[in-house]
């Protein structure tokens, strides 16, 4: 078993599923909430704090699995939900 396989395994994997869920919720809250550009600060913001989770209490190989958590979760379905808005709205 290699040296990383308990964080790889136990720790991250878990992690990445709570992180998940945790900025599914709030994207949620925020698409409904939030202007568009409100809701872009929200989803940088979030990029920012999970970065410096990473450069704090992670190991670097977290940081772009994390990233891409927060990306498809929080900034890609308000992407697309505004888009599709938008497109039905000026149909």
């Amino acid at each position: 078993m290699g040296q990383m396989d308990h964080y790889d395994n136990d720790f991250e994997a878990a992690m990445l599923k709570d992180t998940s869920a945790y900025y599914s919720r709030k994207a949620s809250n925020w698409i409904l909430e939030d202007s568009c550009p409100d809701y872009m600060l929200k989803a940088e913001e979030c990029l920012k704090r999970e970065k410096d989770r990473v450069a704090h209490y992670l190991h670097s190989s977290s940081e772009p699995k994390l990233l891409e958590v927060c990306f498809l979760v929080a900034i890609f379905p308000a992407i697309w939900s505004k888009n599709v808005s938008n497109r039905v709205l000026h149909s």
